[in-house]
């Protein structure tokens, strides 16, 4: 599996919330869509895509949003756990939320999301931190740096091997745009 398979995905969910065929409110719509979409456009066994499951080689029975792979069973403990070729945790910054949710949100992809997908030290997996921004929320400042820049800049020094996909509504453009980092 590689990125631009994924990004097939992103391209549908952010065509459909064009259209208005699917509107998010909270990060665990977006988990069930991606779910659905990754079933439909990639043709991936139900058994082989799962939400918020551990998975082999991650620390203290971490857990990732989104995880593609075999299901096994864990050594030490015979727990079910998954041989993954994808790992993506996923991140929304939705309409009606205060400041202080959003940045809370920020916070957790810096110091939550992206270590986590680090933590996982297999190269061969397709790591993605997926980040869906419907206020524009990345244009702002952290720092005195611009969000964008700061988790880009971020991601490059820290993550190199994690892919960053975000979608955003640009907020002068009003219209959506897909960046790959």
């Amino acid at each position: 599996m590689n990125i631009d398979e994924i990004l097939n995905v992103i391209k549908v969910i952010v065509k459909n919330r064009e259209d208005g065929i699917f509107v998010p409110i909270l990060e665990s719509d977006l988990h069930g869509y991606i779910y659905h979409k990754i079933l439909k456009i990639l043709k991936i066994s139900t058994s082989k895509v799962h939400i918020d499951s551990r998975v082999l080689g991650a620390p203290n029975n971490t857990k990732y949003d989104i995880v593609i792979g075999e299901v096994r069973f864990r050594s030490e403990d015979k727990r079910p756990a998954i041989k993954s070729e994808v790992l993506m945790e996923v991140k929304i910054f939705p309409k009606g939320f205060a400041s202080g949710q959003l940045w809370r949100r920020f916070d957790q992809v810096i110091n939550k999301d992206i270590p986590k997908l680090v933590a996982v030290t297999d190269t061969s997996i397709l790591k993605i931190e997926f980040i869906y921004d419907e206020v524009d929320y990345l244009s702002g400042k952290h720092q005195k740096t611009k969000r964008l820049d700061y988790l880009c800049n971020y991601k490059q020094r820290k993550a190199p091997n994690v892919h960053l996909a975000i979608v955003r509504k640009d907020k002068y453009l009003k219209d959506w745009q897909i960046l790959v980092k």
